[in-house]
């Protein structure tokens, strides 16, 4: 119920829904809806209204079947999502694009040194002070 309608569908409610035929497997009407539902979930494009309303008729079993008479097919119907997630999800979406059209289109990250070739440590006394290349020299 929690992820419901969650875009994208979070990992749990996937899991939840691979997880039907075992945990109904004594409850045919639940698993008829659930392959019924999986049936239009992989139709390309997605038909948005059929998989809602065929989810809806799911919860719906579940919840009469777990004794939840009086929660109805319009009160699973709801769900709140603040319009911060979206934006999030949206900025999100918008840098990881970015940051991956610019490292596909770089071939080589050459501000990066391979390898710091480091001086031999002396023994001596007091700190030892070690320069890297390009970096200010410290005394």
């Amino acid at each position: 119920m929690a992820h419901r309608k969650s875009i994208p569908p979070s990992y749990e409610w996937v899991n939840s829904l691979n997880l039907i035929d075992v945990v109904f497997a004594d409850h045919p009407k639940v698993v008829h809806l659930w392959h019924e539902l999986y049936d239009i979930l992989i139709q390309v494009p997605l038909n948005e209204q059929r998989r809602q309303h065929k989810f809806l008729e799911l919860l719906s079993e579940i919840a009469q079947l777990l004794g939840y008479r009086k929660l109805t097919q319009t009160d699973m119907d709801k769900f709140y999502s603040p319009q911060a997630h979206g934006t999030i999800l949206e900025l999100q979406w918008g840098v990881q694009t970015e940051l991956l059209r610019v490292l596909k289109a770089t071939e080589s990250l050459s501000a990066v040194p391979k390898k710091i070739e480091l001086p031999p440590i002396e023994a001596q006394a007091g700190p030892t002070i070690i320069n890297f290349p390009g970096s200010p020299e410290l005394r």
